[in-house]
């Protein structure tokens, strides 16, 4: 047999080691230059989405000629308020007192831009006129204004009165938190005229009084992650005690459900100016509807009582003119206070209207164009083209604080809201319940 010789044999070997050498290194080279495209690619990628979500919209009132305020990358205008130093409220009375006599100024709440107006004719023109361009349910709320008629406000006062009483009596001595007990009387009242259930107040543990005290505390800028991750249970908890009541259908007063039933039935509620009596609900609008009257209920009625009795704490002169007006009439009603009495209260109803200037349930109102919007100047030029899904800004609370408005801003006075002061007060100027057909459905009982 032959063998190759040993030499022969060396040099095939060190040729293939030589050759599975320079395949190493050329594909090590292509893995190297493969991965490093790849991470080039990645890390260019994710800039330029970076730059598109976050960094680009930063830059969106700049290209359309408009004055902002320069938004800091990611918060936007919210940084002091993601920092503690401020409120929201104050922050965007901040940026409103930005630029003088602007008619509108751009802003950035976190990454996307919002114009916020300044002028009350656009906010006359927006919120009341050109409604048909943006966004709204406004149609579904005036439909239900009948609840909110004369007479069903008399036949729910009673309920009203009774909870109010049971709430004085059961006030400690000493000093209460505004915080926790109004919002808990709130919900007592609210939950009692909304669906007729009752010892929201008495019972500490009740589940409705947690689950609506949990999702207004949760309301803030972070809202819309907060709804992802926690609110829906509570959401669902809330549309299942409505259920309940309306597979029961039972009522020991004229409350709310009962009449947005009496929609599904067919039966026509109270006439109202703007509302179609005949309109006919579905179960599960009837669910949503109780739900947001419930919810916005509970938030506006808390507010407004613990701002009213930290404005009559602080200024007593106001509180003994309102505690005469109150002896008044109750000596005039044998102590029995009866609807139409309590709207005859003028004093009352100045010390209400002022301290929603002061601290309006809403710091802002918001619109969402629905189609393509051209806000123009006082002459009629072009300021500002907004395309379909653009935010607007209405700062009610700045404007409720503006001096050209309203002399001495920071000052609760009753007074502006006399008969003889009120017509002067600058129309849109004052927007408690909003504007337009998006005010609240609680304005129909005023």
């Amino acid at each position: 047999m032959n063998y190759l010789p040993s030499k022969t044999i060396t040099v095939f070997v060190d040729t293939v080691t030589e050759i599975f050498f320079y395949l190493e290194i050329v594909v090590i080279f292509i893995t190297h230059n493969l991965l490093e495209m790849w991470f080039t690619l990645f890390v260019g990628s994710l800039i330029f989405l970076l730059y598109q979500l976050w960094l680009k919209p930063l830059r969106h009132w700049e290209k359309q000629n408009v004055q902002y305020v320069e938004p800091w990358p990611l918060f936007g205008n919210l940084f002091p308020v993601i920092m503690g130093k401020q409120s929201t409220a104050e922050r965007l009375q901040e940026l409103y007192n930005s630029f003088g006599d602007e008619r509108c100024i751009g802003i950035h709440l976190f990454t996307r831009p919002q114009l916020m107006l300044k002028s009350l004719s656009l906010v006359q023109l927006i919120g009341a006129k050109d409604v048909s361009y943006f966004e709204s349910n406004a149609h579904k709320w005036q439909d239900l204004g009948g609840i909110f008629g004369v007479s069903s406000m008399r036949s729910m006062f009673r309920s009203v009165s009774d909870h109010a009483s049971n709430f004085v009596r059961q006030l400690p001595a000493e000093e209460i938190d505004c915080q926790d007990v109004f919002p808990r009387l709130a919900t007592d009242l609210l939950a009692s005229v909304t669906l007729g259930v009752v010892n929201v107040l008495v019972d500490e543990t009740n589940e409705l009084f947690a689950a609506t005290r949990n999702l207004l505390t949760d309301c803030s800028i972070f809202t819309n992650l907060k709804e992802l991750l926690r609110l829906e249970p509570r959401l669902d908890f809330l549309g299942d005690v409505i259920k309940k009541q309306i597979s029961e259908r039972e009522s020991v007063a004229a409350n709310m459900l009962e009449m947005l039933l009496q929609l599904r039935d067919g039966k026509e509620l109270e006439p109202h100016k703007g509302c179609n009596c005949m309109v006919v609900l579905s179960d599960e609008e009837i669910v949503n509807c109780a739900k947001a009257l419930l919810l916005e209920g509970i938030q506006t009625t808390s507010s407004l009582m613990c701002a009213i009795s930290c404005e009559l704490a602080i200024n007593t002169n106001e509180q003994q003119k309102l505690l005469r007006e109150i002896d008044d009439t109750l000596q005039g009603c044998n102590g029995a206070i009866t609807y139409d009495k309590l709207v005859d209260m003028k004093y009352l109803d100045m010390v209400v209207s002022e301290s929603l200037r002061k601290w309006p349930p809403k710091d802002t109102l918001k619109k969402i164009c629905g189609s393509d919007y051209t806000v123009r100047t006082e002459e009629g030029d072009i300021a500002v083209v907004l395309e379909k899904g653009s935010s607007v800004i209405i700062p009610v609370y700045a404007i409720h604080r503006d001096p050209k408005y309203f002399s001495c801003p920071g000052k609760f006075d009753p007074e502006r809201f006399s008969d003889e002061n009120k017509c002067n007060i600058v129309p849109f100027s004052y927007m408690p319940f909003g504007v337009g057909r998006e005010s609240c459905i609680g304005l129909y009982s005023c």
